[in-house]
């Protein structure tokens, strides 16, 4: 190989003597020597004294002397005569409506029955918007059939149902209402 694949240093930059850790020496900080000068220093209440900045040789060979450290799980566990009463009752909850066929709303309209669920949604929502003021509260719906999809409005009562379907037929719009059963 003529040239390496590692970058060039930049040129006046000193680069650093990379230092590589040996197997631990006799006199080498143990694991024991750190968990005993921890215990101190958490017993001791004095002042904290500042810590000089150790040569990197020494951060080295101490990492090399060191095993990873395993963490160890405490579950944690709370008695009920901890937690207030007020912690434990329930946040209120959202109430989410939807329209019913209860209360005499088992009325509905159908448009029409299309070839795809496209067409059925398409005209759903045309006639929606054409006729808001009458279908107001209604139910979209496409149901699928055996001859294609049918476009229903549903969840209005007789007359709201009736009173759709003659205005849809002022416009030209052919409906029959569904009623209930």
């Amino acid at each position: 190989m003529k040239k390496s694949k590692r970058p060039q240093s930049r040129p006046g930059a000193q680069a650093e003597p990379v230092l590589v850790a040996q197997a631990p020496v006799k006199d080498a900080v143990t694991n024991d020597d750190i968990t005993a000068a921890l215990k101190e220093a958490v017993l001791t209440e004095g002042p904290k004294p500042e810590a000089k900045p150790a040569p990197k040789a020494e951060i080295i060979l101490a990492a090399a002397a060191v095993p990873a450290p395993t963490a160890t799980l405490r579950p944690r566990v709370r008695s009920a005569r901890a937690v207030p009463a007020k912690a434990i009752a329930p946040k209120p909850q959202k109430v989410v409506t939807r329209v019913s066929t209860s209360g005499g709303r088992h009325w509905g309209v159908n448009i029409g029955r299309y070839e795809n669920r496209f067409e059925a949604e398409k005209v759903l929502l045309k006639t929606a918007l054409a006729e808001m003021t009458t279908l107001e509260g209604s139910l979209r719906k496409v149901i699928k059939r055996s001859k294609g999809y049918e476009a229903n409005f549903l969840g209005m009562t007789r007359e709201t149902a009736d009173l759709a379907c003659r205005r849809l037929a002022a416009r030209n719009v052919s409906c029959l209402m569904i009623g209930p059963g």
